[in-house]
């Protein structure tokens, strides 16, 4: 079929909100809106099917809001205009390198798999339709991001996160009937019972709630369990944001239910998070902890010795258990162990089939050899092709965020990229620099996030509302904030 129940839904409220929004800031905002919205909690199935090849969601809404923010480039401020271009040139100069230089690297189309089969599936990079693709997600992340620096005002930033944050909770109302239905119910074929005729699938792996040994894993909306726990982590952002922005607003009625409601969907998706039975979650409740405990830091001095006491107690603890769990050989244990084990071939090659011969040897799950072992093999092994300006978007398999971003971009064209995403903003100082460079380095053993995905936005505003030194906000927040707030929201 080549679209989907989804699909049409999709495409109806995007043609609504550009065709009967007031101004082309009001469409502007509606569409960003819904395309994070859509990329923060469904990657599931296809809004249309063109040939053998599938449009998500997310990437459907991000062009309409692409094409939303061409009337508004006028407004572009100088700073964000000049990083804009020049990203935008090194992207196309990588791309033009694969017409002139011969990469031989991992291919992009077989994906980060190949790192679990111990095969040198390396070719000579082309220029095709991935390439292609990405461009165009690429495109339209620029377009979005510049435009969302430069005209957003402290109050818009208060809409968009209070609209979003009650659309979020919705899913909370799946992710419960998923448990239900998983762990009550004693069931795994949510996706083709349920799902399948709302969404389609678009051909992942996972066509049901994936089952290990005697656990179910949760997935919610997602293709699968480590992007659901991504889903997760960006909507406990989202709504300690909301928290911020509602505990800033001169708002009385209703002002505390909000907030309360926020922190039991922060509560509820650390639980599903727990039970996920996903290593990815496990990572991302790690890098929660840190973020709370800088904020108490930072806004309570006082704290600093009695909170780091506690976080060196918590840490010999879960070392402790760590050790128990690897001792015991339980789910976690294995995959701390297959970790362990492969840091050191990971260090001391530089040879495709070498550290694969290696790997080999090690009886560790696919998930851990995934994470730390293509990470890191990808940046020793594919970034020396180009240091400058990478191999081109699109043509890194490593399943890690981080190390996608230098392969891809190379090292001038990351730092051109972390200072577009998160410099280019009204925000900045050393411990906004300092959480910014903290989460780009957890990211490397993490993936499933987009290199040009909109939740970059909501990183950029959550480091700088929380954590910024420097926030050409403040007026605008003490001054209209609130007033933009009451006459919008």
């Amino acid at each position: 079929m080549p679209f989907t129940i989804y699909g049409i839904v999709i495409t109806f409220i995007c043609g609504g909100i550009y065709l009967f929004s007031k101004s082309k800031k009001q469409r502007f905002i509606n569409l960003l809106i819904v395309s994070m919205f859509c990329y923060l909690n469904i990657d599931l199935g296809y809004c249309y099917k063109i040939g053998g090849a599938t449009i998500a969601s997310f990437v459907l809404v991000a062009l309409f809001t692409s094409v939303a923010s061409l009337g508004l480039l006028h407004k572009l401020n100088r700073s964000v205009k000049k990083w804009m271009v020049l990203l935008m040139g090194l992207i196309i100069v990588g791309l033009i390198m694969l017409k002139v230089k011969s990469y031989y690297c991992v291919s992009p189309d077989v994906g980060w798999d190949i790192y679990l089969f111990g095969k040198d599936n390396r070719v000579y990079l082309t220029l095709g339709f991935t390439q292609f693709k990405e461009l165009i997600k690429a495109i339209s992340f620029i377009l979005v991001l510049s435009v969302s620096y430069s005209i957003l005002s402290y109050g818009d930033w208060f809409r968009v996160v209070r609209k979003l944050s009650v659309l979020s909770k919705f899913t909370i109302i799946y992710n419960l009937f998923e448990v239900f239905y998983v762990y009550v119910l004693g069931k795994n074929n949510i996706y083709t019972v349920l799902l399948q005729p709302i969404f389609g699938l678009k051909g992942s792996t996972y066509t049901k709630t994936v089952s290990i040994g005697e656990f179910f894993r949760l997935q919610g909306l997602f293709t699968e369990p480590s992007l659901y726990s991504i889903c997760l982590f960006m909507n406990i952002i989202l709504y300690a944001l909301d928290i911020y922005f509602l505990n800033h607003s001169v708002i009385v009625g209703g002002k505390r239910k909000k907030i309360l409601l926020n922190k039991a969907a922060i509560a509820v998706n650390l639980v599903l998070m727990c039970i996920s039975m996903s290593l990815t979650s496990v990572l991302f409740i790690f890098i929660l902890v840190v973020f709370y405990v800088v904020y108490k830091c930072k806004t309570n001095p006082k704290l600093i010795v009695p909170i780091l006491t506690a976080v060196g107690v918590c840490a010999v603890v879960f070392v402790k258990i760590g050790f128990e769990m690897v001792q015991s050989g339980s789910y976690y244990g294995e995959r701390i162990m297959g970790c362990l084990k492969i840091i050191s071939t990971i260090f001391t090659t530089d040879d495709y089939q070498h550290y694969y011969d290696s790997i080999k040897q090690y009886n560790v799950d696919g998930s851990s050899i995934a994470r730390i072992g293509s990470s890191i093999a990808n940046i020793r092994m594919t970034l020396p092709e180009n240091y400058l300006v990478g191999v081109g978007i699109g043509n890194s398999s490593a399943h890690s965020f981080t190390s996608c971003l230098i392969t891809d971009l190379g090292i001038l064209g990351s730092l051109v990229w972390v200072k577009f995403a998160f410099f280019s903003n009204k925000y900045g100082g050393k411990l906004y620099t300092i959480m910014i460079l903290l989460y780009l380095a957890f990211m490397m053993f993490t993936s499933s996030v987009h290199v040009f995905g909109t939740d970059v936005i909501l990183m950029s505003l959550f480091f700088g509302v929380i954590y910024a030194g420097k926030d050409k906000y403040k007026k605008e927040e003490k001054l209209i904030g609130s007033l933009v707030y009451l006459s919008q929201g």
